[in-house]
C-alpha cells in the first residue's frame, strides 16, 4: 500500500500541474483573442474617424472660405466704386482715352477672377463634404 500512496500524491501533483498549465494556456489564449478583437474593432471604426475628421476640417474650410469670398467681393466692389468716383482719377484713368491705365487694367479682371475662384472653391468643398457625408452614412 505504500506504493499506492506514493503514486497517488505524485499523480495528484501531475494532475494539478496539468490543470494549472491548461488554465495558463486558456488565459493567455483568451488575452490574445481579446486583444485581436479590440484591434479589429478599432480598424472597423478607423475609416469613420478619418471621415469625421475630414468632414470637420472641410466644414471649417468652407466657413473660412465663405468669409474670404465675402471679403474679396467687398474689396472688388470698393475698388470699382473708387474707379467711378468723381474725384481726380487721372491716377487710374487716362483722361484722353477714358480707359484704365495699362498698369491698372489687370485689377478688375484679377479681382473678378479671385471672387470666381473663391466661389468655385466653396462649391467644390461643399461637393466633397457631401461625398464624405454620404460615405459616412453608407458605413
Amino acid at each position: 500500500m505504500s506504493e499506492t500512496t506514493k503514486k497517488r500524491p505524485r499523480f495528484s501533483r501531475v494532475g494539478r500541474w496539468l490543470a494549472e498549465l491548461v488554465l495558463v494556456f486558456v488565459s493567455v489564449y483568451a488575452a490574445f483573442w481579446l486583444n485581436n478583437y479590440q484591434q479589429h474593432q478599432q480598424e472597423i471604426n478607423r475609416p469613420d474617424q478619418i471621415l469625421a475628421s475630414l468632414e470637420q476640417g472641410f466644414r471649417r474650410g468652407i466657413k473660412s472660405g465663405r468669409i474670404a469670398a465675402a471679403k474679396e467681393e467687398r474689396q472688388s466692389a470698393e475698388f470699382r466704386r473708387a474707379l467711378n468716383l468723381d474725384q481726380d482719377i487721372s491716377l487710374f484713368y487716362d483722361p484722353a482715352t477714358k480707359k484704365l491705365r495699362k498698369r491698372f487694367e489687370i485689377y478688375p479682371q484679377a479681382l473678378d477672377a479671385t471672387v470666381t475662384f473663391a466661389h468655385d472653391l466653396d462649391r467644390t468643398k461643399n461637393e466633397l463634404l457631401n461625398q464624405i457625408q454620404a460615405e459616412r452614412k453608407r458605413r
